[in-house]
């Protein structure tokens, strides 16, 4: 029977003669397998989030005359509905009766200067750790 005390002599001894590129390499192999076993070792982003189906949240350039911009931009594209989201800035939210996706909504104001951003709305709770996805306008 070995004897124990021998070999848990031997271990740190070992470690020790490795030096740190040794316990370097066991941390990034560890890294590497439990990223290799979860996927893609990686957080969810913004797209993969609770995106609310059909809701947009666009700012303005300015406020004035902000409805009718809304609706020019998005009028032809089934805007169901307008709601103001802060009084400091230009923000709105939009309601389309269908929803494209993202790409084509960002696609319709192109080269439209009175709206500075769009993005997807989604669905945020406390336990949130996704943050906005700070998408501008192409």
């Amino acid at each position: 029977m070995p004897d124990i005390s021998v070999t848990s002599r031997l271990i740190p001894a070992t470690l020790l003669r490795a030096g740190c590129a040794g316990l370097l390499c066991l941390l990034v192999s560890t890294v590497m397998a439990c990223a290799t076993a979860s996927g893609s070792g990686q957080a969810p982003d913004a797209s993969e989030a609770e995106r609310v189906e059909g809701e947009y949240v666009v700012e303005l350039a300015g406020r004035d005359s902000a409805r009718a911009m809304l609706e020019q931009a998005f009028g032809d594209h089934g805007l169901e509905r307008i709601d103001a989201l802060e009084t400091n800035r230009a923000l709105y939210r939009i309601r389309l009766i269908s929803d494209p996706g993202p790409d084509i909504v960002r696609e319709w104001v192109v080269g439209d200067d009175a709206i500075l951003r769009v993005e997807p709305n989604y669905r945020y709770s406390s336990d949130d750790a996704t943050g906005l996805s700070g998408d501008l306008k192409p």
